[in-house]
């Protein structure tokens, strides 16, 4: 993955999509092996990026708030505090009754 990361960041540069589905990509792998402090570093790059160039509505925000919620304890005050973040962007986006919306409110 970092060899992928180091040659998308040549072409499209640092602030790009790309870059950001990257390191949520390198997050994800990072969870497997319970790095949760380089996992969160990676979902934080992801965020910087996603944030310049997405408007705050997007889904991606909701996904985000989500997957750095599962890195925290459950019912710890980090993770439900994510967790009511990304329920409130995809109720934004989709609406109360999309199926995301649904899922997010049973975790």
């Amino acid at each position: 993955y970092q060899q992928a990361l180091e040659i998308r960041i040549r072409v499209y540069g640092e602030c790009h999509l790309s870059i950001a589905q990257e390191y949520n990509s390198m997050a994800i792998v990072t969870d497997k092996f319970k790095e949760c402090k380089l996992r969160l570093e990676y979902y934080d790059k992801a965020f910087a990026i996603k944030e310049a160039v997405l408007p705050p509505d997007h889904e991606d925000f909701a996904i985000h708030y989500a997957n750095v919620g599962l890195c925290h304890p459950k019912k710890s005050a980090a993770r439900i505090a994510l967790f009511k973040k990304a329920l409130e962007v995809y109720t934004t986006v989709y609406g109360a009754d999309h199926k995301s919306t649904k899922e997010i409110k049973e975790w």
